[in-house]
């Protein structure tokens, strides 16, 4: 069984340090994950009952590739997977790979580089896998429809990713010359052109009023704030206009009644503006103490606008707009030596809060009861750059974080209780978004350092 539409993993085994063997997982043109061979693969013998799940395991033995492997199974639990051995270890080409070809309905093996000994595996090298070029593994994804990380833009700052009005995904980013765009995924899969938003950007936020029109705030290059939307849902982005003050970041978030709150960070103040009515101008701006490097705006349970702050110390703080245009909460104090940091509201009415503590450990807390306090904090294992965490509308809580090593790692909390943490792959990466497209299937955004855009996509659709 080799049909031509399932994912492909192609699987590379070659000799590794201190006369060991090495085990590389790609996808596509990209590495996922590496690891050394488990040593018991070559005691392996030819007729033993267990010899396909041996070689299995030795192929599985680091945790890392275990958890890129299991995070393919689960999207695509067809898949085909080509073996391709280093031609000059003989110790490895002996093995009995044939035993892996077992006719099962939903993996395909096939191995190249193994020696004819009974095997029923041709010696001959220059027969390598399909697809699989000589030197390594061939950048054609036309034979990957998932697989993996496709780019969908580059010499980019900044990204963001929203769900339209009509459940479609549309990615925003912010280029290094200034400039801003947007990318809509296509019906039936695929994404259309790029398409330039009028406006200067140095760093910018999204929201969506009550007619469903999303919303651009954005800090050009000399500071300036300024909003701009669109004429209707789907529709063509109007002319930007000036917010009046000036900032390093803005955010924003929507009211239950479609009303815009807008906060501006300077280097001493958060200017809080909100719209006087649902699409309307922004009323007067009011100050709050900033004494900090990041904001993060949302929303609680009760539709309540929630600012949270990291400060330089660090950590993180919190304020409340428990009626509209009345005053904020002071601020209170949610994590200590925190420097990262995500806020869900959960389909419990509790706001979620993820975090990065200085050290890069991954921790967890949510809301005791909605708009109360915070309950107790979770260790989440791991050492972390950045997390997101998100809620499907049919699933548990779920946290996406970029490692030290720059791949992306998925952990999903279950039943109180959080699973092992498992590698989605990638590498590189700096910024992460994680959506629910119209059909409920989780989809991946991520920004690398060099500034391009990949796109992991759900199982059976098309990058375009």
């Amino acid at each position: 069984m080799v049909p031509g539409d399932l994912l492909t993993i192609d699987i590379r085994v070659d000799r590794g340090p201190d006369d060991g063997h090495a085990v590389e997982l790609w996808l596509g043109a990209r590495k996922f994950a590496a690891g050394p061979l488990g040593p018991e693969a070559l005691s392996v013998k030819t007729g033993e009952p267990d010899a396909a799940a041996r070689l299995v395991m030795a192929l599985l033995a680091d945790p890392a590739v275990r958890g890129a492997w299991g995070v393919a199974a689960e999207l695509h639990p067809r898949r085909r997977v080509r073996l391709r051995l280093d031609g000059a270890a003989d110790e490895l080409r002996a093995l009995p790979w044939a035993a892996l070809d077992v006719g099962s309905s939903e993996v395909a093996w096939e191995v190249s580089g193994a020696l004819d000994r009974g095997s029923g595996v041709s010696e001959d090298r220059s027969k390598t896998a399909v697809g699989v070029a000589s030197e390594g593994v061939s950048e054609d994804r036309s034979m990957t429809p998932q697989g993996p990380w496709a780019p969908l833009g580059a010499d980019c700052r900044q990204m963001r990713v929203r769900r339209e009005a009509g459940g479609n995904l549309a990615v925003f980013a912010a280029r290094r010359d200034g400039s801003l765009w947007q990318r809509t995924a296509l019906q039936g899969g695929g994404w259309d052109e790029w398409v330039r938003i009028p406006g200067e950007v140095e760093a910018f936020e999204l929201a969506m009023d009550a007619r469903g029109r999303l919303w651009v705030f954005a800090v050009d290059r000399r500071g300036g704030c300024w909003a701009a939307a669109q004429d209707a849902p789907y529709g063509q982005w109007g002319k930007s206009r000036r917010l009046g003050v000036a900032g390093t970041q803005v955010v924003a978030v929507s009211r239950p009644d479609g009303r815009i709150v807008a906060c501006a960070l300077d280097r001493e103040d958060i200017h809080v503006g909100q719209q006087t009515a649902p699409g309307g101008s922004f009323g007067a701006w009011e100050r709050l103490d900033g004494d900090c490097v990041r904001i993060v705006a949302a929303r609680n349970g009760f539709g309540q606008p929630v600012l949270f702050r990291v400060t330089e110390e660090p950590a993180i703080h919190a304020t409340i707009q428990r009626a509209l245009g009345g005053a904020w909460d002071e601020w209170s104090e949610v994590a200590a030596r925190a420097t990262d940091l995500s806020v869900e509201l959960g389909p419990d009415g509790r706001m979620h809060l993820a975090c990065v503590d200085v050290e890069g450990r991954g921790r967890y807390t949510r809301e005791s009861a909605p708009g109360l306090g915070w309950g107790e904090w979770e260790e989440l294992g791991g050492t972390w750059r950045h997390v997101v965490g998100f809620f499907r509308s049919a699933g548990p809580y779920e946290l996406h974080a970029i490692g030290g090593d720059g791949a992306v790692w998925r952990c999903l909390r279950s039943r109180g209780a959080w699973e092992p943490w498992v590698c989605v792959g990638g590498a590189g990466y700096v910024q992460l978004e994680a959506f629910e497209d119209a059909g409920g299937e989780l989809q991946l955004f991520a920004l690398t350092a060099d500034g391009r855009i990949d796109h992991l996509a759900p199982s059976g659709a098309r990058d375009g």
